[in-house]
């Protein structure tokens, strides 16, 4: 039987990679997208509990954690280190993992076209 150890990283892993192609879609439309794209990510790290615990934060960040995958990595990884269920956590962070493939395609295929029609796609 695999380790819900393991299951848990590989389930979380993938569904923050994909967070990252949903930020990457506005490089195609944008120039300066890296510095929005490094402005968010210590609010993500904050929002999501990997620097401090969410119960610390006040009550209006916990709804932007519960649609931030690594909210669900962190749980699901103490879940299964402390021998817990950490599946329901796993299942959520699979579900955003799709959730975000899809916004992710819709806005690159978006800021594609209003690239195209504003003549502003630059490949230098």
């Amino acid at each position: 039987m695999v380790e819900t150890t393991t299951c848990a990283i590989v389930g979380g892993g993938p569904a923050g990679m994909v967070l990252g192609l949903l930020l990457a879609s506005t490089f195609v439309l944008y120039r300066n997208a890296n510095a929005f794209s490094n402005l968010l990510e210590y609010p993500v790290w904050l929002a999501t509990g990997l620097l401090v615990p969410l119960t610390l934060l006040p009550g209006w960040v916990a709804p932007i954690g519960w649609v931030l995958s690594p909210t669900w990595g962190m749980r699901a990884i103490r879940q299964a280190a402390f021998g817990g269920n950490a599946w329901p956590e796993i299942a959520l962070c699979v579900g955003l993992g799709i959730a975000y493939v899809a916004l992710g395609a819709l806005a690159l295929r978006n800021f594609e076209r209003l690239a195209r029609s504003r003549a502003t796609l630059s490949l230098t």
